[in-house]
């Protein structure tokens, strides 16, 4: 059984929030309040009830907020380091200023800092190091209903009906698992997103494996999705 305390929980956390203004003009988006508390606390904790202990927090946005309410991690019962970007420099980007020199990490979670969700973190890294794969994304099933009956026609011959038809689609929900390998596809202090990343490590032949995330799953990325989250 894989041992998640040998792995590095990296929250990304230097977004401007600007979906969610005016909230994120003082605070960064990852410290506004759900149910009392700041997004970035509830994952924390709940990485913590996980058994990670080891944090690394990537800023940008008023980063001396996030600083001063965290501080070392000790009053929270875990260490934290920061890193913080002159420049944004997207979803992944930021961890190529990690100092990793001398640490014995078997993987790195990566998580962005807007989630809010009952995601089981220590099954993601186990699944992860039992397949032994390269890179691993948490994928979410979302199901959109047609308002519409739709027509099915082949050619211009009407072959039947469907009534309010539903598309199924995998979505990123926006937590990641990285092998220390992966993170030298970046390069250093240049930007990159996510998608991008497990792009390149498809290209390069790599092991790239999705993990189906079931539990409770909010991006909180507008005004409404805060409302929501906070009535439930």
């Amino acid at each position: 059984m894989a041992n998640v305390g040998k792995s590095l929980f990296v929250i990304m956390a230097g977004g401007f929030g600007s979906r969610l203004k005016p909230y994120t003009d003082r605070i960064p988006k990852p410290m506004v309040e759900v149910k009392g508390k700041p997004m970035l606390h509830h994952i924390i904790e709940r990485a913590k009830s996980a058994g990670f202990s080891h944090f690394a927090l990537i800023l940008h946005h008023l980063p001396e907020v996030i600083k001063g309410y965290f501080g070392d991690g000790s009053d929270f019962g875990v260490s934290i380091e920061y890193v913080e970007e002159k420049s944004p420099l997207g979803t992944v980007g930021g961890l190529s200023l990690l100092d990793l020199a001398g640490s014995n990490y078997s993987s790195i979670l990566v998580t962005n800092g807007d989630l809010v969700s009952q995601a089981d973190y220590r099954d993601l890294v186990q699944y992860h190091i039992k397949q032994s794969a390269f890179a691993t994304m948490s994928v979410r099933q979302h199901r959109m209903v047609n308002e519409f009956g739709t027509v099915n026609i082949s050619g211009n011959v009407i072959t039947g009906f469907s009534e309010k038809p539903v598309t199924v689609s995998n979505i990123n929900a926006g937590i990641y698992v990285l092998s220390i390998e992966a993170l030298k596809i970046l390069e250093y202090g240049k930007r990159k997103d996510m998608p991008d990343l497990f792009l390149d490590a498809i290209n390069l032949g790599h092991k790239v494996l999705a993990h189906y995330l079931y539990e409770e799953w909010n991006d909180v990325g507008r005004e409404a999705d805060l409302n929501r989250v906070n009535e439930k």
